[in-house]
């Protein structure tokens, strides 16, 4: 079992670091909190809708910990004051009117949320005013529903999608009160241990195949997991996986769906790629990463942060997506609130978390990213460790380690699978050993300032595109996906644009490239224009990273799809 570490023990700079520092400054400090997200609760005129504010709370929360910022502290309370002040007698929080509360679509999901949100604010700031509003709030949803057993709010639409959230909030609630009646209403209650519905593909009238609202169920079953141990609690997460890496289910840029539900054909335009579900798949690999340890997570993890992630908020922080499709134009959400901008500032706000984790010898190493963190090992041994990376530009990584004294532990760094052959060193020494099950470990006796060295060469790949892309690759280095910008690329008509074949052979770069991110990259390549798939490549094209705001192309034609040069992808392992 890994252990992640406090959110305050951590310090991030490089890509990561600055998604979090835009995320506060551009996007934070710039929303009306009061229009958009606590006049909705104060006025309680609302027939039904969601806001989204106990998802605000709880990436407020989440950063305020994180950066201990004297104005973000002060957002903070100023939105949980504000909204606790209006909690009615009998414990509501909402925005719905009285004759249609609970029964009315997302009024559950809206109060689910909130109770999240004002238990983290215990959890992390030990707000005893957020606890008892969630304490009362949790026993008014209870006992309202308990009327009323089994009843949904939208009857044409699957439970699991209307009641969003419920045991994700209520779980958290039982442990910070160490109260089972919590536990006990979605175990016993609401049978959430006996869930177990098939992935549904494409979107329905019941929308059962919503992606969002699946995952959450599962990590809502990983936590029952780890407070019973039942194996079969993973099932559920397992075929998510299974789907994801073997039935065509994961996206080129680690996300999954179309539409917000489970999609297969692998087609990339319009509704793709949905950001509460990248978010929330985030969330179930941190989980699965920390109940089983494999590598692969992390893998998965790189992937959809740098891509998916990242390509749902504009460079300078200020605009989010609902979705991020890889063919087509992209639109920005016209709202500051609701379910996916605030699902974004929670998938930042949790980043902290998914850098180091504990095992039970040490310290893993998931991902890397320019870091100072601290690491207790036991009430007598902490740790300082610290990064010095440019990573995703390159897989060189320092990494200093510092015991509070000389001690001996076990490193583990993880070791992509696009990565065939990482050097390891410590203090200038060779590590011969090879990477066993995804991670190189290195058990020794440290002492304060030794220095690991990590080299990952990092080439590009191109990726065979599956179903809809099939003939056409992606153009990948490191955890980076690359894609044509039309404005970086005006020779090719907007017509033409999925018409081109790349020269396998001819990418070369990287070179750099600010058009997502100071330090970021782009490379170059040659193709043929529509006109001219004989001879000489007629067009000298740029590409540049998928976060890219104008990106419109991210699989391209090639002459021959079964060419040498093409791999498949390593994240997956498609059953034909």
């Amino acid at each position: 079992m890994l252990e992640s570490i406090k959110t305050n023990q951590i310090k991030l700079d490089g890509e990561i670091g600055r998604r979090i520092e835009v995320t506060i400054k551009n996007n934070l400090y710039k929303i009306n909190v009061d229009e958009d997200f606590i006049k909705p609760f104060k006025d309680k005129t609302l027939s039904d809708g969601f806001v989204g504010t106990g998802k605000l709370i709880d990436a407020l929360v989440a950063l305020a910990a994180y950066s201990g910022e004297k104005p973000l502290l002060e957002l903070k309370q100023h939105v949980v004051s504000e909204l606790l002040s209006s909690q009615e007698p009998n414990g509501y929080i909402g925005t719905i009117k009285p004759e249609s509360r609970l029964w009315q679509l997302w009024d559950i999901h809206e109060i689910a949320f909130v109770i999240r949100g004002l238990t983290r604010d215990y959890e992390l700031f030990r707000n005893a005013e957020s606890l008892a509003a969630a304490i009362r709030l949790a026993d008014f949803l209870i006992s309202e529903w308990s009327k009323h057993p089994g009843k949904n709010p939208a009857p044409e639409m699957t439970d699991i999608l209307t009641t969003l959230g419920v045991g994700e909030a209520l779980l958290a609630l039982s442990i910070q009160t160490n109260n089972d009646k919590y536990f006990n209403f979605c175990v016993e209650d609401r049978k959430l241990s006996q869930w177990d519905d098939p992935i549904v593909v494409g979107r329905h009238t019941d929308v059962s195949g919503h992606v969002y609202a699946y995952v959450c169920k599962c990590i809502e079953q990983l936590d029952v997991f780890r407070h019973r141990g039942d194996a079969e609690l993973l099932s559920q997460s397992k075929r998510v996986m299974r789907f994801l890496r073997k039935q065509q289910g994961l996206l080129i840029t680690g996300s999954a769906g179309y539409h917000e539900c489970w999609h297969d054909n692998q087609q990339g335009f319009f509704k793709l790629g949905e950001t509460c579900a990248t978010v929330y798949l985030l969330k179930l690999w941190h989980n699965l990463l920390q109940i089983e340890g494999a590598s692969i997570y992390g893998d998965l993890m790189e992937r959809a942060i740098y891509n998916a992630l990242f390509a749902a908020q504009s460079p300078d922080g200020r605009k989010l997506r609902y979705y991020s499709p890889y063919q087509g134009e992209r639109a920005y959400f016209d709202k500051d609130n609701y379910c996916c901008p605030n699902n974004y500032r929670r998938g930042i706000a949790d980043l902290p978390e998914y850098i180091y984790y504990k095992n039970d010898h040490g310290i893993t190493v998931n991902l890397f990213a320019q870091s100072t963190a601290t690491v207790e090992l036991s009430p007598e041994l902490s740790v300082e460790i610290e990064q010095k990376t440019d990573y995703p530009n390159s897989g060189n990584v320092l990494i200093t380690v510092k015991p509070s004294s000389p001690a001996t532990f076990s490193i583990s760094l993880r070791i992509p699978r696009w990565c065939d052959n990482a050097g390891v060193s410590v203090n200038g020494e060779d590590k011969t050993d090879t990477a066993r099950n995804g991670y190189f470990t290195i058990l020794q006796k440290w002492q304060a300032g030794d220095i690991i060295t990590l080299r990952m060469p990092m080439e590009f790949r191109l990726i065979k595109g599956q179903v809809a892309q099939a003939g056409r690759v992606a153009v990948v280095r490191g955890p980076i996906v690359f894609g044509l910008n039309p404005k970086l690329n005006p020779r090719i008509p907007a017509e033409h644009l999925g018409l081109i074949r790349l020269d396998p052979t001819s990418v070369t770069g990287p070179q750099p490239h600010n058009q997502v991110r100071p330090d970021g990259l782009a490379c170059r390549a040659k193709a043929w224009s529509p006109d001219s798939y004989v001879g000489e490549p007629d067009l000298d094209i740029l590409l540049s990273e998928f976060a890219d705001p104008q990106s419109e192309q991210t699989f391209i034609l090639v002459p021959d799809p079964h060419g040498k040069a093409l791999v498949e992808d390593e994240l997956v392992e498609i059953i034909n």
